[in-house]
């Protein structure tokens, strides 16, 4: 869908119902919205609008841009700061509520702290050996042990806060990769994790570890990665 260059990217997603371009129609894009008026815009960053395939590739191209306005106008962008890009009607997501979307790709930009600032370190990134059931974000008995694990590690430190990033491979999915992160972070509350310290993000396809060519890589690029932040 689109290149990446040397930098790490990361996205947010807004979704729309039916024929909708007004971003602020479902509630779930309170949080997104939120954190795009942090991003600063005078970085790489770009819109993609979709639209399902319902109704003609005329309306849903300029629905796509609507949405993408709505967004821009949302976030208090001044139109000039960021790449548009119209997709229009697409499938590439599977369910047609999935594809009323627009996606935010910007740069991660790491925050320069003062000498005299205590640095904030994070531990080696745990990469969760889950199995999904497909293309659901339910966990197989067999995917305990690693969650049991997780769990051990959260509670034998003394961390700041925690993220969770859901990547999946091959086909773009970006709310099932939503939805597995926010799985294991609601685990994770309900042992006791404070909610206000961890946070979950999906990221579809675009992060990829290893290549997208043969079974192995596959199951390496289908993960959920923490990142826990201690002082």
């Amino acid at each position: 869908m689109c290149a990446f260059g040397q930098f790490q990217k990361d996205t947010l997603v807004f979704y729309f119902t039916l024929n909708d371009s007004d971003v602020s129609t479902l509630t779930i894009n309170k949080k997104a919205l939120e954190k795009a008026k942090t991003i600063d815009l005078g970085q790489n960053v770009e819109l993609i609008g979709f639209a399902d395939t319902l109704g003609t590739k005329i309306y849903n191209k300029n629905l796509a841009d609507q949405r993408i306005q709505s967004v821009l106008t949302s976030i208090g962008s001044d139109f000039n700061t960021i790449k548009t890009t119209i997709v229009g009607e697409t499938s590439v997501y599977g369910e047609q509520a999935n594809n009323r979307c627009v996606i935010l790709i910007y740069d991660k930009k790491e925050i320069a702290k003062k000498k005299e600032v205590p640095l904030i370190k994070t531990l080696d990134t745990l990469i969760l050996n889950l199995i999904f059931i497909r293309n659901k974000d339910i966990l197989l008995p067999e995917s305990r042990p690693e969650v049991d694990r997780l769990y051990a590690l959260v509670d034998s430190t003394n961390y700041i806060s925690i993220q969770i990033h859901g990547h999946i491979c091959c086909g773009s999915g970006m709310k099932l990769s939503q939805d597995r992160a926010s799985r294991i972070q609601k685990y994770l509350i309900r042992h006791g994790v404070d909610a206000d310290k961890i946070t979950s993000y999906g990221h579809s396809n675009f992060q990829p570890r290893v290549p997208q060519n043969g079974e192995a890589n596959k199951q390496i690029n289908r993960r959920v990665e923490v990142v826990i932040v201690v002082e």
